[in-house]
């Protein structure tokens, strides 16, 4: 691989079809160079700051730098542990958990990222490395080596990519360690080894748009969050609790930086690949989001008459798919997440309705699964600022109709149940403000209602025992006769259509 990586960039200027030089380096760059240890130290802040978009010319020339020196030998080590840690993030990156285009790029140009070299082969040379730092007192050095290997082998235990099983991971270290570093300045030299225009010259018919690249500062406090993120899944692997799982996810949705290499690694590890035991059972998780005894399922399939056997354990299969979706939904970005919430909503409806057939109250806990994700994704709707002026009355209509109606069907003090209450609250309460200081002098017509809340026109299902289909659906005709009342009163009105509509 180290052969393999010296050619993108080359020592000498090229030369456009005008014959003026293009993508020429502005600083001289000598990867033999002898450096400083402030200037290895700046370079490995800058490798970081910068890590995975290719302007780092040590990346593309790491078999070039000569360990003549213990600065030159820790800076060979960082690089072949950045190399392999992009290795493992591509790795990552690509089994499908985020989306390419929205989340990541996973174009790399043609450039090669897989490193041969073991994990464990290169904790050795940073041991090394490490250890000739503290010999000759340079700790920054040691510090910013230490750290990359800590993130190398968390990146390898959580990505499942590590053979080896005595990878040294301590999360505490890792966050005393930020602490410790404090950035240094740069040299003309140092700044020599970077080309912010290697992503022009890699990829020269369709650029990427232009990158704010953080401050070392900013990445080493960046770096103390991912370690943070990383702690918590190291904690959250010893557990098989449903609900500790379901809290982890469900927090990812609220944390707006989190990045797509941690979403994908909480992903795989809650998801792992065949042949390997997930966390949590699937009947489990199944039975902890429908709020009943762990048992349900088995209990059913026994209870049923064998002319509706066949038809259950397909309606089984497609609860406990769904229900590991609606699980992990939160760890999609956010425009993703009101899209998948939407599509799963229909899907429970579906769900509930042959639920009726099999048990009244698996049926009632599916359509409490679904107004769960009518909710999110109308949460969703209002954070990503997709709600218009004249459209935020209806919306808060919406969010008061659902959660009035998952009050009646699910009345116990659950985590769930609460976070529904507030939002009902929250609405009730901007509904009311609404109609003190109205936000748009404009009435949203049908059709934008239509167009905004597609289920309205959905036709309900039909089986051969009749029609079955919630309630609950968003009419226009309910939300202009809201309209015409006082939000208090609408808000008893709910409670009176809901029963009725049961």
């Amino acid at each position: 691989m180290l052969s393999a990586v010296q050619g993108p960039h080359g020592q000498t200027a090229r030369t456009g079809p005008a014959g003026r030089h293009e993508f020429a380096s502005e600083l001289p760059f000598d990867p033999a160079a002898d450096l400083s240890a402030d200037e290895a130290c700046w370079i490995m802040d800058e490798m970081m700051a910068t890590e995975t978009v290719y302007t780092s010319l040590y990346y593309h020339n790491p078999g070039e730098i000569a360990p003549t020196t213990p600065v030159t030998s820790a800076l060979r080590a960082y690089v072949l542990a950045y190399c392999k840690t992009i290795d493992l993030a591509y790795t990552e990156l690509s089994k499908g958990h985020i989306y390419d285009g929205e989340d990541c790029w996973l174009d790399h140009y043609g450039l090669p990222v897989q490193l041969s070299d073991s994990v464990g082969d290169i904790n050795h040379i940073l041991d090394m490395a490490i250890e000739e730092a503290d010999v000759e007192g340079l700790a920054p050095l040691a510090h910013r080596l230490s750290f990359r290997k800590g993130l190398l082998n968390a990146f390898a235990e959580h990505t499942g990519s590590a053979t080896e099983t005595n990878l040294e991971y301590d999360p505490s270290f890792l966050e005393s360690i930020t602490i410790m570093i404090a950035p240094v300045e740069a040299s003309s030299r140092a700044r020599g080894s970077f080309d912010t225009r290697m992503p022009s010259h890699l990829r020269q018919n369709m650029p990427l748009p232009a990158v704010a690249i953080p401050s070392h500062s900013e990445t080493w406090k960046a770096m103390g969050g991912i370690n943070s993120r990383l702690k918590a899944l190291a904690a959250l692997l010893s557990t098989s609790d449903p609900m500790d799982w379901e809290c982890a996810l469900r927090g990812h949705a609220w944390i707006a930086e989190d990045l797509p290499i941690l979403r994908s690694m909480f992903k795989t590890a809650f998801c792992p690949p065949r042949g390997v035991d997930a966390p949590v059972a699937t009947d489990d998780i199944v039975a902890s989001t429908l709020s009943a005894e762990p048992n349900v399922m088995d209990r059913l399939e026994s209870s049923l008459p064998s002319e509706k056997l066949r038809q259950y354990l397909v309606w089984k299969d497609l609860v406990r798919g769904y229900t590991v979706a609606t699980f992990t939904t939160p760890l999609m970005n956010r425009s993703r997440q009101r899209r998948s919430y939407l599509s799963l909503a229909h899907s429970w409806n579906e769900r509930a309705t042959l639920a009726e057939q099999f048990d009244v109250s698996v049926a009632a806990s599916l359509h409490v699964l679904r107004l769960d994700c009518l909710l999110e994704a109308a949460i969703a709707a209002e954070a990503l600022n997709l709600i218009s002026s004249d459209e935020e009355s209806a919306a808060w209509w919406w969010i008061e109709r659902i959660t009035f109606t998952r009050r009646s069907l699910a009345p116990s003090a659950t985590w769930r149940n609460l976070w529904s209450e507030s939002w009902r609250s929250i609405a009730t309460a901007m509904r009311l403000l609404i109609a003190l200081a109205p936000m748009s002098a404009a009435v949203i017509s049908r059709e934008n209602f239509q167009l905004r809340y597609k289920w309205e026109r959905k036709q309900p299902m039909y089986l051969a025992s009749g029609k079955l289909f919630s309630a609950l659906r968003p009419a226009y005709w309910d939300f202009c006769r809201a309209q015409a009342q006082e939000p208090s009163q609408a808000s008893a009105s709910c409670d009176v259509a809901d029963s009725a509509g049961r």
